[in-house]
């Protein structure tokens, strides 16, 4: 099946969303400042639906054109002082006239629903009922209009498809989040600076030592650790799969029964689609961690599942 890709501008999510149908899988793919996520969504989990609402972009527009005008002109008198001068006043006035205008434009605009597209993602419990687990919806460009109703054309054929030829559909979706840790700190610092800078009392940026003492003690913990497995933590946080393996390869040759270097082998080889890798490695934990084990062949079953339904011809 051709690999198909959307751009979306999606609604109350970030601005670099895209959706690509790979196979009979639907992947969800995002980017924000402080982590990168990506969801693989077995067509047949995803229901789809449209409908029309207000756009608030436009409201904010609207609000913009109205308070620039006078923002400037407030500047400008507050700085130079000339509300005497005759060209001062007529700019002024064309000024306000013009953010008024543009004002009731976008105000006019902002009441006119516009049609988006909902993608609500389920998963089937073991009772055998269907379940909503979240939605993805986004703006029906005009721009894009023609590929997004190919896109969502094709996702239906692709769900005929499986319920003719796959006789276990799927029940869950999966998901990965690639988060970057220092740009989270900066948000949480600043974010506890907030009260501060609210009620104007110096002393509540103590509070900005919160996240920071908690980030220093959770690397001071990490520091305990060996240093292999410090730099494949490191490797594996900037996406520099390899590398992180090379690293990890030098501590099992120094420590065969180190658990958390085995659990972190387990999620690169989940990670670069080595899934009999992954197995092996996930059954050298030792038997006290079980549960954990468990938990993660299941996943990596979940994960190969998946990737084989993008790769299959059907």
């Amino acid at each position: 099946m051709e690999l198909l890709f959307l751009p979306v501008r999606q609604i109350g999510g970030p601005r670099k969303s895209s959706l690509t149908l790979e196979g009979t899988v639907l992947i969800y793919r995002e980017k924000r400042w402080t982590h990168e996520t990506t969801v693989q969504v077995p067509v047949e989990l995803v229901a789809i639906s449209e409908r029309a609402r207000l756009e608030g972009s436009r409201l904010v527009a609207a609000l913009l054109s109205l308070l620039i005008p006078l923002a400037l002109i407030a500047i400008v008198l507050g700085v130079f002082g000339v509300h005497e001068s005759r060209i001062f006043q007529i700019a002024s006035i064309i000024a306000a006239s013009l953010g008024t205008i543009m004002f009731l434009v976008f105000l006019a605009y902002f009441f006119i629903r516009k049609r988006t597209v909902l993608l609500t993602i389920i998963h089937k419990e073991t009772s055998g009922e269907f379940v909503g687990e979240g939605t993805i919806e986004f703006w029906r460009d005009s721009k894009l209009s023609r590929r997004i109703d190919e896109f969502v054309e094709q996702i239906r054929e692709r769900q005929a498809v499986v319920d003719e030829r796959i006789p276990y559909p799927a029940k869950h979706s999966i998901g990965v989040s690639h988060l970057h840790a220092i740009r989270e700190l900066i948000i949480f610092i600043f974010l506890f600076c907030v009260p501060a800078m609210v009620t104007e009392i110096p002393e509540l940026l103590f509070l900005a030592l919160i996240p920071l003492g908690r980030y220093v003690y959770r690397k001071l913990q990490l520091n305990r650790q060996p240093k292999e497995y410090r730099r494949a933590l490191a490797s594996a946080a900037r996406q520099k799969y390899e590398e992180a393996e090379s690293y990890l390869k030098r501590l099992h040759d120094r420590y065969p029964e180190y658990v958390p270097g085995l659990i972190l082998m387990t999620d690169i080889y989940l990670l670069t689609d080595r899934f009999d890798e992954a197995l092996e490695t996930s059954s050298r934990i030792p038997d006290e961690y079980l549960d954990i084990v468990e938990d993660m062949q299941q996943s990596i079953w979940q994960f190969k599942r998946i990737y084989q339904r993008r790769k299959e011809t059907i």
